[in-house]
C-alpha cells in the first residue's frame, strides 16, 4: 500500500510543475516553454476586470549568463521562475528589465532584488514606478542598453531600446540574438486581440514608434513575443500598425 502511496504522490507533484510536450514547467502560477535556442517563454496571470490575463515575458541563457524580460506579476511567480533558472542552468549572474512600469512587467522586482538579481531599467520607467525604494535599486539606461552574454564559444547579444510612446511612454523593446527573438511586451498586440488597456497610451504616437520598431534591425526578427497573447511573426507588428493607424475600434 505504501509503495502506490508513494506512486501516487510523485504523480501528483510531477501534475503541479510539468506539462505537456509545449510546456518545461507549469503550476498555477507560472508556465515556461522553449522557443529559441537560448531562449525561453514565461507566462504568469494577472486579474484585470475580474479576469485572468496571462502576461508574458522572456528570459535568455549563455553561458552563465541569465538575463530576465519583465518579471513576473507576483511573488510566488517570481520565486518559481528564478528557482527554475537555478535548477536547471549553471548561471552565476542574473539580470532583470522590465519591459514597462505596469504591474504586469515589474510586479516581482522587490522579490528579484532580494534574492540577488541585478536590475536595469529604462530612466523613464524608473521614474514611472510607484515604490520610490524599489526604483531607487534599480540602475538605468539611457535610452539604449546593449549586452554581450555567455563565452566565445556561446555567447550571445541582447539589445535593449527605446523607440518611443506607445502603450506607455517608457515602453522599450529587446531583441535577442542569434535566436533572432523580439520582446516587444505590451506595445506589440497579438493577432486579433484588442486595444487593452490605454489607461497610459499614447495611441496617437504608437503606430509611429512600432514603424521605426521594424524599420531598425529588430524588424528582421524571426519570432516575435507580444505582452500577451500567441507569439508569431512580424505580421504582430503590421497589425499593431494598422490598428492604431488607423484607429480601428477592434
Amino acid at each position: 500500500m505504501g509503495r502506490y502511496l508513494i506512486f501516487f504522490t510523485i504523480i501528483l507533484f510531477l501534475g503541479c510543475s510539468r506539462s505537456s510536450n509545449r510546456y518545461l514547467f507549469e503550476s498555477s502560477n507560472l508556465k515556461i516553454e522553449k522557443i529559441g535556442e537560448h531562449t525561453y517563454q514565461h507566462i504568469s496571470y494577472l486579474n484585470y476586470n475580474g479576469n485572468q490575463v496571462g502576461c508574458n515575458g522572456v528570459f535568455t541563457i549563455f553561458g552563465r549568463d541569465a538575463v530576465i524580460i519583465d518579471s513576473p506579476t507576483n511573488e510566488a511567480a517570481t520565486n518559481e521562475l528564478l528557482d527554475y533558472i537555478n535548477d536547471n542552468f549553471q548561471t552565476n549572474r542574473t539580470r532583470a528589465i522590465p519591459n514597462h512600469f505596469h504591474i504586469d512587467c515589474t510586479g516581482g522586482l522587490r522579490t528579484m532584488l532580494d534574492r540577488g538579481v541585478v536590475i536595469y531599467a529604462y530612466a523613464k520607467t524608473i521614474k514611472l514606478i510607484e515604490d520610490r525604494q524599489l526604483a531607487s535599486e534599480i540602475k538605468p539606461f539611457h535610452p539604449y542598453l546593449e549586452m554581450e552574454l555567455g563565452l566565445p564559444s556561446d555567447s550571445g547579444i541582447m539589445f535593449n531600446k527605446y523607440f518611443g510612446p506607445a502603450h506607455t511612454e517608457d515602453n522599450i523593446a529587446t531583441y535577442i540574438l542569434p535566436d533572432s527573438i523580439l520582446f516587444g511586451g505590451c506595445m506589440i498586440k497579438s493577432l486579433n486581440a484588442g486595444k487593452g488597456n490605454l489607461a497610459d497610451a499614447n495611441t496617437s504616437q504608437w503606430s509611429n514608434t512600432v514603424k521605426k520598431m521594424k524599420s531598425d534591425m529588430f524588424g528582421k526578427a524571426k519570432i516575435v513575443v507580444p505582452g500577451h497573447g500567441k507569439s508569431g511573426g512580424i505580421e504582430l507588428l503590421d497589425y499593431t500598425i494598422q490598428m492604431f493607424e488607423n484607429n480601428n475600434k477592434i
